[in-house]
């Protein structure tokens, strides 16, 4: 069985955070937002089992890729200094 990647999951990705947008714009800080993305930092540091477990993308995987979206939009010293604390958590945006 081939191994689900986080580029395959990303329109999964944006549909869960469409359908609770509510609920992460409540529980999580953002950090960016714009037209296409939204970073959030989760400080408690559970949304990242959560995704890999809806979506079965690997777990460092997906904490990676994040990451790396998250440097692109924040700049890498911001990104860093937060992820110190708290998951960063990218979603894109159904347009």
């Amino acid at each position: 069985m081939e191994a689900v990647t986080y580029a395959a999951t990303r329109t999964e990705l944006a549909t869960i955070f469409s359908d609770y947008e509510s609920e992460y714009r409540e529980n999580h800080e953002v950090l960016h937002e714009s037209s296409h993305i939204i970073v959030l930092a989760d400080h408690a540091g559970h949304e990242l089992n959560e995704l890999t477990d809806r979506t079965g993308v690997d777990r460092e995987e997906l904490r990676s890729e994040m990451r790396e979206r998250a440097d692109d939009a924040l700049g890498e010293q911001e990104a860093h200094d937060v992820a110190v604390s708290a998951d960063l958590i990218v979603f894109d945006k159904l347009n």
